[in-house]
């Protein structure tokens, strides 16, 4: 069979889609041929040569992987292949399985997938006359078949490496100083409010809660290969939640991977995993930054709002110890959360200024579907629930407070550079509020920068030239 997947990747964001990636390698496995359909470098239909060839591929399925707020664009996207192609349309991703009702009734979808795919997938491309596939809700002679989740997969050295290939690779990490994505755990001990994870734990139960992790071997062999056809790389984003959980993992990892990859590597880390002998782990085996996600700087909102039950004690010991091992610190932050106040956004800012982060991210909260906060967002009358969330975590909140009106979220996310950097980074604070108050023109200096440039502004606003700490 021939697959075509559609990444309606809208906001340009340049991340490939890890979860197509290993859809495609499933597929692959048996004998099936994939096509990507990737809409990040190029977000229109009138593109007739990406369209034509997309086409031309006739596919016999049409797989579609959409969050919330991409999910009208994918509609369209998918409806303008159907009628050109005359293929199913199967929707999976976030949007599928937080709105599953809502995504299977919409006419130009006919089956939805939820949850982990890969098997599901594959199931109905091998044989498309099954209406019982676990993990599949399928349109049937006008009725809705709803069958139940697929089973977790336990094993995941049995699914063969995520095809890469399938995007265009070499542009992908150009574009990020060539960083290539990957991740090595699937599942989250964690149920912080703001996050789909805890939405897969009301589908999985506690099976969701246990991280499985890919073995070393399976890690180092991918990105060898990976590395080996792009020999451009010059390190690796570890997407995974919580990267060294494990600590006996993160041991043999340190024993294998500097010799065999080589390759620096960046990894988040939750505040409380934080140790001494971690961090010395990651150090050796070529990490270059820690992220962690700070989020909020007030311990009422951290524990009350965000299911977050760390403390200043915590996440300041935390950045403490990746600095002296002599690491970089990443901390995400976010402002305009529910029932947040001025005073609060404060203290998330007086806390970075206090531990000074090397880099730091600092988002406007949005409500997403599928998240308990948006839940109460709604139950406390902050938010109308027809109203569409925006795919834009930069420009504005869409939550009504008065004790927190948008336009004071726009006055800190647009100054919360100088206030956390300077004067100890004037360069870095000047950057901030540029970057923060021209998001119209990011998209213009990717075109026009000269690639010094953009260079340097990537290493002053997010990662240190990739070199390791001796």
């Amino acid at each position: 069979m021939n697959v075509l997947f559609v990444y309606p990747n809208f906001n340009g964001s340049e991340y490939i889609s890890l979860g197509i990636a290993y859809l495609s390698s499933r597929l692959k496995k048996d004998g099936h041929n994939t096509k990507l359909l990737d809409l990040t470098f190029f977000r229109s239909l009138n593109d007739k040569p990406k369209i034509e060839e997309a086409i031309s591929f006739s596919p016999d399925i049409i797989g579609i992987s959409s969050t919330s707020v991409h999910f009208d664009y994918a509609l369209e996207v998918g409806k303008y292949l159907k009628e050109r192609c005359d293929a199913p349309v199967v929707l999976g991703g976030p949007q599928a399985t937080v709105s599953p009702d809502r995504s299977i009734s919409e006419k130009v979808i006919d089956a939805i997938c939820i949850g982990e795919g890969e098997e599901a997938l594959a199931a109905l491309a091998n044989s498309p006359e099954r209406t019982d596939i676990p993990g599949l809700w399928l349109k049937k002679n006008g009725e809705i078949i709803k069958n139940s989740v697929a089973p977790l997969l336990e094993d995941l050295d049995k699914l063969p490496p995520p095809d890469a290939e399938i995007f265009d690779l070499d542009r992908y990490i150009q574009t990020r100083d060539y960083l290539l994505d990957f991740i090595s755990t699937r599942g989250c001990p964690y149920s912080c409010s703001y996050c789909i994870n805890e939405k897969y734990a009301g589908i999985y139960g506690s099976a969701w809660h246990k991280v499985r992790k890919h073995s070393v071997r399976y890690v180092v062999n991918a990105i060898k290969e990976l590395k080996k056809n792009h020999p451009t790389i010059k390190a690796v984003d570890f997407r995974d939640d919580c990267f060294a959980a494990d600590i006996n993992w993160l041991k043999e990892f340190a024993s294998v991977y500097p010799d065999e990859v080589g390759l620096d590597f960046t990894a988040h880390m939750r505040p409380e995993l934080v140790t001494e002998e971690k961090c010395n782990l990651l150090l050796v085996s070529g990490c270059v930054a820690v992220k962690i996600g700070t989020e909020s700087g007030a311990d009422t909102i951290r524990r009350n709002i965000l299911n977050r039950p760390m403390s200043d004690r915590q996440l300041e010991n935390a950045f403490k110890i990746i600095k002296q091992a002599g690491m970089n610190a990443f901390s995400f932050n976010m402002f305009g959360l529910p029932h947040e106040r001025p005073s609060d956004i404060m203290s998330t800012l007086k806390l970075n200024r206090k531990v000074q982060p090397d880099f730091f991210s600092f988002n406007i909260f949005q409500p997403y579907g599928g998240t308990h906060l948006r839940s109460m967002c709604i139950e406390d009358g902050l938010l109308d629930p027809n109203k569409k969330v925006p795919d834009d975590i930069h420009t504005k909140t869409i939550l009504k407070q008065k004790q927190l009106p948008p336009i004071v979220v726009r006055f800190f996310y647009v100054f919360a550079g100088p206030i956390v950097f300077f004067p100890m980074h004037p360069i870095k604070s000047v950057l901030w509020v540029i970057k923060t108050s021209t998001k119209p023109l990011h998209g213009i200096s990717r075109v026009i920068f000269p690639k010094w440039l953009k260079r340097y502004l990537w290493h002053t606003m997010y990662y240190k030239p990739f070199t390791k700490v001796k």
